[in-house]
């Protein structure tokens, strides 16, 4: 399995390239689309400044350096984009390709269907916004021509095993680590930089991270109301962790990459996120032999070092490694 890295400056290129990241993927937010749509609607599904490249000379640099390293580069255009914006997204693309970039990562089918009718050979992948939930929807992406499906961070791990035996013949990259949201990606019509929108900064600019008050619309009763808003006020974590999954992930043939989030996050946070996350794979790597429990209690303890607190349900991508816990207990 394949580490995806963040990238969103070119000097990090090379540092994290040489602590072991296998893939970078990373934006560019072009002047252009700034002044006709701001950044509320950001081409790469991030409004943060720091979550992008500037030009396309700092991709053509970051390219550079990570074939060096022997390191694929796939460019996020992952937005949802209206019809006016069409020609521009395949426009984008056909740079792209050309500047040297191994894959575009994609947010849904009319994207994917433009950039194919335009004839431009560069690698698809699909991204979480294209809302994989099953091996049907995996089946229909592939028909499409989709190379690799990135996988909803809502499915299990058995969920997981099931899709790709399902349909072997293309690629899959899953989470493990950072950027745990209550919601699903491709169903989320929140603006990332309600700041912006509000005109002022509040103390969290995203939607989905703010808390949430649950009140009945009815005069029926509401039993979870209190469970509902706890898990929906919390679930947006930047602690998400799936490193316990790992022990199971390394037995999946075809699951192609992790996916480390945080373009937003500065070079040294993205570096030891990925030391973090190599850790475990490397000690699964040097002790293939270790138990279950043995592994779980070193991944928990590396959360509890690196966060400074004891994880849990809301910091867990995959909860059913939770001691006791079973995913269909906690929903």
């Amino acid at each position: 399995m394949k580490t995806a890295c963040p990238l969103s400056r070119i000097k990090e290129t090379a540092v994290l390239a040489k602590a072991g990241a296998d893939e970078f993927y990373c934006g560019m937010a072009p002047g252009e689309w700034k002044e006709n749509y701001g950044m509320i609607e950001s081409i790469t599904r991030r409004n943060n400044p720091f979550a992008h490249l500037h030009s396309l000379e700092d991709i053509r640099k970051v390219i550079a350096t990570a074939h060096k390293y022997g390191k694929p580069v796939h460019i996020t255009l992952n937005e949802t984009y209206h019809k006016e914006q069409t020609d521009y997204l395949v426009n984008q693309v056909g740079i792209l390709h050309e500047a040297g970039a191994d894959a575009i990562i994609l947010g849904d089918m009319g994207s994917l269907l433009a950039i194919k009718e335009a004839g431009i050979p560069v690698k698809l992948f699909m991204g979480t916004g294209g809302t994989a939930l099953n091996s049907q929807t995996v089946k229909l992406y592939k028909k499409m021509g989709a190379d690799r499906v990135i996988l909803d961070r809502h499915l299990t791990v058995e969920e997981i095993r099931a899709i790709i035996e399902s349909e072997p013949e293309i690629e899959y990259e899953a989470f493990i680590f950072r950027g745990l949201c209550p919601f699903i990606d491709g169903f989320c019509h929140f603006d990332h930089g309600i700041n912006e929108t509000l005109g002022k900064k509040p103390r969290v600019d995203l939607a989905c991270a703010m808390k949430y008050k649950i009140k009945n619309t009815s005069d029926s009763k509401c039993p979870h109301k209190s469970e509902i808003g706890s898990l929906i006020s919390g679930r947006q974590s930047l602690t998400g962790c799936g490193l316990c999954a790992l022990f199971d992930f390394r037995k999946i043939k075809g699951l192609t990459a992790l996916k480390i989030v945080g373009r937003e996050f500065s070079s040294k946070e993205k570096l030891e996120d990925l030391k973090l996350v190599r850790g475990a794979l490397d000690l699964l790597k040097e002790k293939p032999e270790i138990g279950k429990e043995e592994f779980l209690s070193y991944c928990r303890e590396q959360f509890r070092v690196f966060f400074e607190k004891a994880c849990g349900y809301k910091d867990c991508y995959y909860p059913e490694f939770l001691p006791g816990r079973t995913r269909q207990a906690l929903l």
